[in-house]
């Protein structure tokens, strides 16, 4: 993974390879404590560990960090007009050419919060930026290749199929990654640092301290249509 260091994320605007993951290393983003301040009053969804995109109840932001739970923060915040005013001023979407301007037109943005040891199974998605405001988190991350997803399929390990803890299932199976998985990678993600992930990529996520931060997953880029040619458009 390329790091590109002491950027100011809003507006850093060199040109990158999206096909591949990349770290930045973040001089602008928001403090802890300056976060945890503005978001403690809402009330948030919250869902399982491992498996997070069932959302199935809630809490007031302050009142998640104070407890001990094995439930973790996955909030929408896209579909949260008064959230959304707050995180886009601690953490403005970045002026880049595949980033729309306003929240709203994004494929989704996710509050997260979790505690240590909590996690996210395998997954994919659209390319997306997470910023870790507080904590530390491991990655496990390898490309979607035909290679690869014959593998999950024929170790059951796609979305929702993997039915244990992620720390639990990585422990158990790190040399079977190693065996099965090309172009396997395994990364630290640091308090204020942003991972871009590319879309389709797979990754897994374990949180080794309780971490905290907000995630901006972009739309699929549109396909170029083909012109039509003089004989099909005219039937």
């Amino acid at each position: 993974m390329e790091t590109i260091s002491n950027i100011n994320i809003g507006t850093y605007n060199e040109r990158f390879d999206l096909t591949t993951p990349h770290k930045f290393d973040v001089k602008d983003i928001v403090s802890p404590n300056e976060f945890s301040n503005a978001l403690k009053d809402f009330n948030v969804c919250t869902a399982s560990s491992n498996n997070p995109t069932k959302l199935d109840g809630n809490i007031i932001y302050s009142n998640y960090r104070k407890c001990s739970t094995n439930r973790v923060i996955f909030h929408d915040v896209k579909k949260d007009t008064s959230i959304a005013s707050v995180i886009t001023k601690l953490i403005p979407l970045p002026k880049w050419r595949f980033v729309p301007e306003d929240i709203k037109d994004l494929r989704i943005s996710r509050l997260y919060a979790g505690k240590a040891l909590s996690g996210t199974n395998i997954h994919s998605h659209t390319r997306a930026f997470n910023y870790l405001v507080e904590g530390k988190k491991k990655w496990i991350m390898f490309p979607s290749n035909e290679h690869n997803r014959r593998a999950l399929n024929s170790l059951n390990w796609n979305y929702g199929s993997i039915k244990e803890n992620t720390l639990e299932w990585y422990n158990k199976n790190i040399d079977v990654l190693d065996n099965n998985i090309t172009e396997l990678q395994i990364y630290i993600q640091n308090e204020k640092e942003v991972f871009y992930i590319p879309g389709g990529y797979y990754h897994a996520v374990i949180n080794i301290e309780d971490s905290y931060g907000i995630t901006y997953s972009m739309k699929k880029p549109l396909r170029r249509m083909k012109k039509k040619t003089a004989r099909s458009s005219s039937g």
